[in-house]
């Protein structure tokens, strides 16, 4: 089992995309649980999480149920995954307000 920070808390930018030097390679775990916190709410917008099965910009797509929307009064979104992608990463969308998030990963073998 490995714990990892996939985002330090951090105010996003309005269309936020973590690098893809910043990605996490998951491909060794058949099970993560994410947990997306929100440390400061925003006004608008949302932040999810992305996953690719190569490293490349174009081909992340949105993972279900990643999605937590700011101005909701969300703090946090415990989520499963077992249909894991080789790669994650963190997008945000129309993000407004200056919000503040962060991501844990806890993967299992």
């Amino acid at each position: 089992m490995i714990y990892k920070r996939l985002l330090e808390p951090s105010k996003l930018p309005q269309n936020y995309a973590q690098p893809l030097d910043r990605a996490m390679d998951v491909r060794e775990y058949e099970k993560l649980v994410l947990d997306m916190r929100v440390l400061k709410d925003g006004t608008d917008g949302s932040f999810s999480i992305f996953g690719a099965m190569v490293n490349e910009p174009e081909a992340y797509f949105r993972i279900d149920s990643t999605t937590v929307d700011f101005g909701s009064g969300a703090k946090s979104n415990p989520v499963t995954i077992t249909d894991v992608p080789a790669f994650i990463r963190v997008m945000g969308e129309n993000v407004t307000g200056e919000p503040i998030c962060l991501v844990d990963v806890i993967g299992r073998p």
